[in-house]
């Protein structure tokens, strides 16, 4: 069966996705002469989606962490209404009916569309939260591909679309063995968005292929305003801020969200302050010990964001933490309060697609008198061991 696989590389290798193509000249000239609705995004700038008579264009703006281009493609509920129109895009028939994820990010989306059934396959099982997916894979309706994904077990499923991310390089992550496959794969680069609700308007993307768009519109409607009305409460406790760090030491450089994050941006929606506010990069950034240990001087309340179950492990990883004033007045969270046996955190899954509930979680934390009636989902107090 490999052998034969590597058979279909020989044949299909065609470099890059067609996805990515630029448009044409004719393509363009061709929907130039078309009238279209762009579905207008509030606050996500990563995608966007034009809506034609016949079919949508669906584009993913540089998906990717280095420079890569936008990817285009165009989805229809009919491909024979689109069969002269921009041949060179990748175009997927709608509603789509298999789909193979490769993130637990992707997999939100899918349960609040009442979509998950149609879920076949999934990069790692065990990394799954979701009662209702969980149910599937018992009743073996789901099969794991891997990551990165075997291309031979992605092949037998067959699969209408593969929602794929990537934060390097396609080939490197086993991605372009796909595209060469001709396997229709999508990439969802929510993860690169800088605000909690842009992050969750992916879910307007994940609708496009299901066609189930003015359900994404109520239910991320309903997201964003329970959002900003709890963001609106807190707002009126600016005298009341606390001082938050996220993060910790790993060989003796502190590693820790960008300021300019979707994460630290909630930590501000939330009536707080971030102790590095002020230091962005692409993806995190690395801070001195000796600086962290300095600022810690000055925190309130520390979010770790690691496995630590207790402040026991906390202690057994660095005696150092001892001296921080934060420690003392056991004011240290951890975002695994909800993991599954196999160690798969749902904070992973479900946290960053739900930022209303997560803004709760944090509010609850930094305000806990503005949630009163709020049980926290994703967060828990790290005491000592009894």
């Amino acid at each position: 069966m490999y052998k034969g696989i590597l058979l279909i590389f020989s044949l299909l290798v065609f470099g890059a996705s067609l996805a990515q193509a630029k448009l044409s000249s004719k393509c363009l000239g061709q929907l130039a002469n078309l009238k279209f609705i762009s579905v207008k995004n509030s606050y996500a700038t990563g995608f966007s989606i034009r809506s034609y008579q016949n079919f949508k264009l669906l584009r993913v703006k540089n998906p990717f962490q280095k420079k890569s281009g936008d990817f285009n493609y165009l989805l229809a509920k009919d491909l024979k209404n689109i069969k002269g129109i921009c041949p060179q895009i990748l175009r997927l028939k709608i509603p789509v009916e298999k789909i193979v994820a490769l993130s637990t990010t992707h997999l939100t989306p899918l349960e609040e569309l009442g979509a998950e059934k149609k879920l076949i396959g999934f990069s790692n099982i065990r990394f799954i939260n979701s009662e209702k997916i969980n149910r599937l894979v018992l009743a073996k309706k789901i099969r794991e591909v891997g990551a990165p994904p075997n291309p031979e077990i992605v092949l037998s499923l067959k699969p209408d679309v593969v929602f794929a991310y990537a934060t390097q390089n396609p080939s490197v992550e086993g991605i372009k063995r796909l595209q060469q496959l001709k396997i229709p794969v999508v990439f969802n680069a929510e993860y690169r968005e800088k605000t909690p609700l842009a992050r969750a308007e992916w879910i307007k993307f994940a609708a496009a292929f299901l066609d189930s768009d003015s359900l994404a519109k109520n239910k991320f409607n309903t997201i964003k305003n329970d959002y900003n009305s709890l963001k609106e409460k807190v707002a009126e406790l600016a005298k009341k801020r606390p001082i938050v760090a996220v993060g910790k030491n790993v060989n003796g450089i502190w590693k820790a969200p960008s300021g300019d994050s979707d994460f630290v941006h909630l930590i501000k929606d939330a009536g707080a302050d971030y102790i590095w506010e002020k230091l962005s990069a692409t993806g995190p950034v690395s801070i001195s010990l000796e600086m962290a240990v300095k600022d810690f001087e000055n925190v309130q309340y520390w979010l770790p964001q690691n496995s630590w179950k207790n402040l026991k492990d906390m202690v057994f990883e660095d005696k150092r933490y001892l001296k921080f004033q934060v420690y003392k007045n056991k004011n240290i969270y951890n975002n695994n309060n909800k993991v599954n046996p196999r160690g798969g955190n749902d904070y992973w899954e479900k946290a960053l697609m739900r930022p209303d509930l997560l803004l709760a979680d944090l509010v609850k934390i930094f305000h806990p008198s503005e949630a009163p009636e709020h049980k926290l989902i994703w967060y828990k107090k790290l005491l000592e061991v009894q």
